[in-house]
Formats: C-alpha cells, sequence, structure tokens
C-alpha cells in the first residue's frame, strides 16, 4: 500500500501541482478582488465566469476527455489531435452566441466589456485543456505544469501592482488574465510539437467522433451544471451578495478536490490501457478507493472544526456568513473524492452512457432541489443539496461500478 501510494503520488505529482497552482492563484484574485472592489463587483465576475465555463462545456461534447483516451492508445496521435482541436475552434462560433443570448436575457446588469473579455478568456482556456488533455495521453504532466505555472507566477505580482499602486480596475485585471492564458496556449503548442505531436487543420469523419464522444460530453456538461446551477439561481432568485458568499464557501470546498484530482488524470490513462483487464481495474479501484477515504475524510473533518478560521483569514470578517455553509459543504468531500473515482473508472472503461445518465439524474435532482428550496432557504439550502447531489451520484456510480466488474468477470 505504501509503494502504491508513493508510486501513485510520483506519477500525479505535475498535476497536484498544477492544481495548487490553479488553486492559489485563483484564490489570491479572488481575495484581491473580494477586498479591493465591492461585493457586486466580485459576484459579478464570479457570475460572469460561470455563465461562460457552463456555455464553454455545452459546446465540448466531452472531445477533451475521448482525445485522451484515443491517443493513449492510438498509433495515430497528430490525426486525433488535428481533428479535435479543429472542432473546438468552429465551436466558438455557438459558444459566443449562446454567451451573449444568456447574458442580455439574465445578467445585462454586468459590464459588458468585462463579460466580453471573461467569455474569451474561457474560451481560450477551453483550448488550453484541449491540448493538456492530448499531453495526458502521452503521459506528459510535467509540460503542462510548466506552461501553466510559469504565467501565472508573473501575472499574479503583475496584478497585485496594478491595482495597490495604480488603482486599476477590474476590466484591466481580467485583460492581464487574458494574455495569460494565452500565453498559456502558445506554450501548450510548443510542448505538444516537441512531443511529435502536430496540429494540421482537419475535419474528416467529424461525425463520427461527435457520435462516440456525445454521451462523454453530456456526461460533463451534466456534470458541470449542476455543479455550477446553484450560484446561478442564487444570483438569480436571491442577490449577488449571497452569490459572493456562497461562492467564497464554495470556493473552499472545490480547492479541496486537489487533494485527490491529481491521481484521477494519471488513473484515466492508466485504465484506459487496462481495456478489459478486469483484475487489474477492480485492484486499481479498492486501492484509490482507501486512499481517497483517507484524503477526504481528513479534509472534511479539518474544514468542520476550522471553518470560521479559514474563512476569516482569508476572506476577512465580511464574509463570516461563509463558515456555516462551508461547515455543511464539509462531508460533501468525501463523496465528491469518491463519485470523481467511480466516473473516471467507467468512463475509462468506455461505458460513457453510464455516467451520462448518472449525472443527468443528478442534475434534475439537483435543479429540482435548488428551484424549490433556494428561493426560501437561501444559501444553506444549496449547501445541503451539494451534499445531496454530490453522494447521489457516488451511491448511484458505485453500484454500475460494481455491476459491470461482476458481469465482466
Amino acid at each position: 500500500m505504501k509503494t502504491y501510494l508513493r508510486d501513485t503520488l510520483l506519477g500525479g505529482r505535475h498535476i497536484l501541482w498544477m492544481n495548487i497552482a490553479d488553486r492559489l492563484f485563483s484564490f489570491f484574485l479572488f481575495i484581491i478582488i473580494a477586498r479591493n472592489f465591492q461585493s457586486e463587483v466580485y459576484g459579478g465576475i464570479v457570475t460572469s465566469f460561470t455563465l461562460c465555463s457552463v456555455c464553454a462545456l455545452a459546446f465540448d461534447f466531452g472531445l477533451p476527455i475521448l482525445l485522451q483516451k484515443n491517443i493513449a492508445v492510438s498509433d495515430k496521435r497528430s490525426d486525433e489531435f488535428s481533428l479535435v482541436f479543429s472542432v473546438a475552434l468552429i465551436l466558438f462560433i455557438p459558444y459566443t452566441v449562446f454567451s451573449t443570448l444568456f447574458y442580455n436575457l439574465l445578467y445585462s446588469q454586468i459590464d459588458v466589456y468585462l463579460f466580453a473579455v471573461i467569455c474569451l478568456i474561457t474560451y481560450i482556456s477551453t483550448l488550453v485543456n484541449t491540448i493538456n488533455k492530448a499531453l495526458s495521453g502521452i503521459g506528459n504532466f510535467r509540460s503542462q505544469f510548466i506552461a501553466f505555472t510559469i504565467p501565472r507566477i508573473i501575472s499574479l505580482p503583475l496584478i497585485l501592482m496594478m491595482i495597490y499602486m495604480f488603482g486599476a480596475s477590474p476590466y484591466l485585471i481580467m485583460i492581464i488574465m487574458l494574455i495569460m492564458v494565452a500565453v498559456n496556449l502558445l506554450w501548450c503548442f510548443y510542448f505538444l510539437a516537441s512531443s511529435g505531436i502536430k496540429y494540421s487543420f482537419s475535419l474528416p469523419n467529424s461525425y463520427d467522433i461527435f457520435k462516440s464522444a456525445l454521451p462523454l460530453g453530456l456526461a460533463v456538461i451534466f456534470n458541470f451544471v449542476y455543479d455550477k446551477i446553484d450560484v446561478l439561481i442564487i444570483s438569480s432568485v436571491r442577490s449577488l451578495d449571497e452569490t459572493a458568499l456562497y461562492s467564497a464557501a464554495y470556493g473552499l470546498y472545490k480547492t479541496s478536490h486537489i487533494a485527490f484530482t491529481f491521481m484521477l488524470v494519471p488513473g484515466f490513462t492508466e485504465v484506459s490501457r487496462m481495456k478489459d483487464d478486469i483484475l487489474a481495474i477492480k485492484a486499481f479501484m479498492n486501492r484509490l478507493i482507501k486512499i481517497i477515504l483517507i484524503i477526504c475524510i481528513s479534509v472534511a473533518i479539518f474544514y468542520l472544526l476550522a471553518s470560521e478560521i479559514i474563512v476569516q483569514f482569508i476572506y476577512t470578517e465580511k464574509f463570516s456568513g461563509s463558515a456555516f455553509v462551508l461547515k455543511i459543504l464539509a462531508p460533501a468531500v468525501i463523496a465528491a473524492g469518491l463519485n470523481n473515482l467511480t466516473g473516471t473508472i467507467i468512463n475509462a472503461m468506455g461505458y460513457f452512457r453510464i455516467v451520462m445518465y448518472v449525472t443527468l439524474y443528478g442534475l434534475i435532482l439537483n435543479f429540482t432541489l435548488n428551484l424549490i428550496y433556494v428561493p426560501i432557504y437561501g444559501i444553506t439550502a444549496a449547501a445541503v443539496i451539494t451534499l445531496i447531489t454530490e453522494s447521489f451520484i457516488f451511491l448511484t456510480e458505485y453500484y454500475y461500478l460494481r455491476k459491470l466488474i461482476r458481469i465482466k468477470n
């Protein structure tokens, strides 16, 4: 067990470091925004990123994850990448149309120029993710870490300087972020080419790949929407102030995911290569469940005992209302860790439809409960519903995964 844990940590260390860098950068950035601008501005930025992310995933179709799986087992890696990336470029058009439409319908009170820049940041980030999945398929995690981290290390001091020395606006901060993700994209392209995967615009057999990826893509969309629907409902039926309080606690909850997700990215490639070796898949699952339980239970206890201290230290006293929400979300860390594992294994085995249906049911459950209870009980209800949804996803996926293993045996 100790040897496997050591190998797992070493194998996924660059993903772990990248996730830590991502969370730290996001934390510091949004703490700076929360401390230096009104809560309405903070809530507006959070809402814009959420809306754009939902629209981006709506046109994701699961292609990046399918790309990682295909590259892990294919000899025609350049062809696989060129097809998926070309589709991603074309999908910028419907992504922009739908983002703009929902902005005008729901959130026109947010500054239009600020929203436009966030829209571009989100789209370029999806292109970066596509390249990263290609790199993950060949086990190149170090390059992802370098291309991701260095631009952020440079940009964060620049943002601090612009705010505290020149009183920069939120719009200028987002411009700096846009430049940062563009540099990240170009650097990822360089590392991908250095790894022997070349890009050329190509759309042959695009229908076939859409058909293969659609169940996976719908699962990704359902998963992301149920993860974000509470923020959208709170901002729509309650207030941007409550959105800010909930987002602060939810940000801490999501940050805890770096403690286990770094194992799942290389794990997906590993299980994909196992194919129908059920004994190996079962052994992988049993080992990872033990590790994830130890990690997630520890994090949950820490959040339960120290939520007030954590929130006040990071977000200051004006976000003290987030501490109670974090206490409710603490047990959800355990359920989230386990359902991320079961979902990863089922997808890597190629049973995309199972995860698609489970996450669809989770989305329906989450949306229905949020719609009923958030208008009455606010962010407390949203936190409880997150716990319920994460638990439902895990239990249902675990049931199907055990069933698949018995059938294969």
